[in-house]
């Protein structure tokens, strides 16, 4: 049964990746900074509907919608910003269940310069680790030379609709470049809760770049109430010719020291996880790009479990753009394969048509277990900084035992600011 759940996310989470490549313009999260003497205005919104039978059986009185919205404009160095979702829908049909209208993710008004900036209210930041958050409060940072220093101090809580929550963060970053080819940076975040221990976490991060044939970057973090050494990652690439590139990347991980000690995930988070693997991008011609990829993983929950990752990538020139790529992970109680593959294509200079789908099959010693979902969509662009996209899916297989249907749309208003489908606020 937890395996079935699981495989619930397949057609959503699959789909919605693959809609970021196809939708027009760079996908991406948050609102894009401009130069000081610009000014620009951004609305987004993304509404998706359950309109499938299981949906409607779960809770036939809840409105089967949840959506996000951003808003934002700039002017100079000034700049404001507003997002975060509305609706809810089914219990056991999305990965947020329950109502989530008023979870503001950011709202914030900030004032930058290329020497400095402060922010105030909720914002969603890095600073001082990897990972995104939203905190309540204050942040600022200064350049010097050629050094950054960045620090924060703000409130968070478990529900993002409780202003200032249960625990105070202090964060800070400092980072810069030496020579040529160096950059560094290290970040702290101190989170300490009202009710239970505080915990301090370190990042470190570093970059060697001689030359544009090879780089190699690092970043490891390490939790100091533990002590334990949450996550550390290393990467390099070289580019052998214009056309083909060669990478390697090492991987620790110890997913219960990344969460707060009051998650209720920590108790059944995995313990550590130990991952290898290389990586190969290859321009076959210009039109058609290739990427492969096979990892190799150990871990305290399994003996020996691996992924292996082929994709190709055709763009003629038209404005069409085909993706397509398989993934295979096997361990030694089961195996799991996925399938994606998606299109968009021109019909005329304001309109466009999609389609995607995604396969997935998993076998263990006992049952296999086959699902599969597709989409296919319109895209309108009928004025300056206005554009649409509406599409229906469906799923069938042992996760939509009575079918699915959904519906997603798609409104965005960006004058002077870059398109951002598929982008989450």
């Amino acid at each position: 049964m937890p395996r079935v759940l699981a495989m619930k996310r397949v057609g959503g989470a699959a789909l919605a990746a693959t809609a970021l490549v196809l939708l027009p313009g760079p996908a991406g999260t948050g609102v894009a900074r401009a130069e000081e003497d610009t000014a620009w205005l951004a609305a987004r919104s993304r509404l998706y509907f359950f309109l499938d039978p299981e949906a409607r059986a779960l809770d036939p009185d809840a409105p089967s919608a949840i959506g996000m919205f951003s808003l934002a404009g700039a002017q100079g160095p000034m700049r404001a910003e507003a997002s975060g979702w509305v609706g809810h829908g089914p219990v056991g049909v999305m990965e947020t269940t329950g109502n989530v209208s008023g979870d503001v993710r950011t709202l914030l008004v900030r004032y930058g310069t290329r020497k400095y900036w402060v922010s105030g209210g909720r914002m969603l930041t890095p600073l001082g680790t990897t990972d995104m958050e939203t905190l309540d409060g204050i942040a600022g940072g200064v350049h010097l030379g050629g050094l950054n220093f960045a620090a924060v101090a703000a409130r968070q809580g478990p529900d993002p609709r409780e202003v200032f929550g249960d625990a105070w963060v202090f964060g800070g970053d400092i980072s810069g470049e030496f020579g040529d080819a160096w950059r560094v940076g290290l970040g702290t975040r101190h989170r300490r809760y009202d009710d239970t221990n505080p915990e301090t976490q370190f990042t470190a991060r570093a970059g060697f770049y001689p030359s544009e044939k090879f780089d190699v970057a690092a970043r490891a973090t390490a939790a100091v109430e533990t002590p334990t050494l949450a996550q550390a990652r290393v990467d390099a690439t070289g580019r052998v010719t214009p056309d083909l590139s060669l990478g390697a990347f090492a991987q620790r991980s110890d997913i219960r020291a990344m969460l707060p000690p009051d998650e209720l995930l920590a108790v059944f988070a995995h313990d550590d996880r130990n991952e290898a693997g290389t990586r190969a991008d290859w321009i076959v011609i210009p039109a058609v790009a290739t990427h492969a990829e096979l990892a190799a993983i150990y871990g305290n929950d399994r003996a020996l479990a691996g992924t292996g990752r082929l994709g190709a990538d055709w763009r003629p020139g038209n404005g069409t753009i085909l993706t397509a790529d398989g993934e295979q992970r096997f361990d030694p109680s089961e195996a799991r394969t996925t399938v994606r593959t998606a299109l968009r294509t021109p019909f005329s200079s304001m309109t466009s048509g999609t389609l995607e789908f995604v396969g997935d099959r998993a076998v263990d010693a006992t049952e296999t277990v086959w699902n599969g979902a597709g989409r296919v969509g319109v895209a309108v662009t009928p004025f300056d900084a206005w554009s649409f996209y509406a599409a229906l899916e469906s799923g069938v297989g042992e996760a939509f035992p009575n079918g699915r249907l959904g519906g997603l749309l798609l409104i965005e208003y960006a004058a002077g600011a870059p398109v951002r489908w598929g982008g989450q606020p």
